[in-house]
């Protein structure tokens, strides 16, 4: 709306979301000028969550009850969070010279193509992080030697691996599960 000095006598605003049906599911309005963005929560008229898909934001600036501007945008909708299976492999492992299973693998299996990024939790019986792995994109397979964040092998006892992904709408979906350092 630039361009509009801040009041302008007998303005105001009408804006609408349209499914791809061409249903009205939100309408917003107002006396004045709008300010320089809406915010729509996926809500409709009735304050239920609509579908995900594909919609259309259309707004309008009137004076005197006549168009002065008006505009459009699509608009994607999601709320499904990335979900995807944890994986970890062996279940049972002893971080040692002598040992024949040095290291365990973790990884996620997800058919989720738009996540933006994960992190990778493993802590102790006691709750207590002692190795953290994060990144962008899809969680690559990490493999694990039994270390903490200083290199430091972690002593024998129940541990648990907790995955997050992120999509980029912002949903997240976590995952957890429990192993053994021997």
């Amino acid at each position: 709306f630039r361009g509009f000095p801040d009041t302008v006598p007998g303005a105001s605003w009408k804006a609408e979301i349209i499914s791809a049906a061409g249903i009205v599911v939100k309408s917003f309005a107002g006396r004045g000028l709008p300010g320089p963005s809406l915010s729509w929560d996926g809500r409709n008229n009735a304050g239920v969550i609509v579908n995900d898909g594909d919609y259309t934001a259309t707004a309008a600036v009137y004076i005197d009850n006549e168009q002065a501007w008006a505009g459009k945008r699509l608009l994607v909708l999601d709320n499904k969070p990335p979900v995807f299976e944890q994986a970890i492999y062996p279940k049972l492992f002893a971080p040692h010279e002598k040992s024949r299973v040095k290291a365990m693998e973790i990884k996620a299996v997800t058919e989720h193509r738009d996540v933006d990024s994960w992190e990778l939790n493993i802590a102790n019986s006691e709750g207590r992080v002692v190795r953290r792995y994060s990144g962008t994109g899809h969680a690559p397979r990490v493999l694990w030697e039994g270390d903490d964040a200083l290199g430091n092998r972690v002593t024998d006892g129940k541990y648990r691996a907790s995955m997050m992904m992120r999509d980029l709408a912002g949903n997240e979906f976590s995952i957890s599960e429990e192993f053994t350092v021997d």
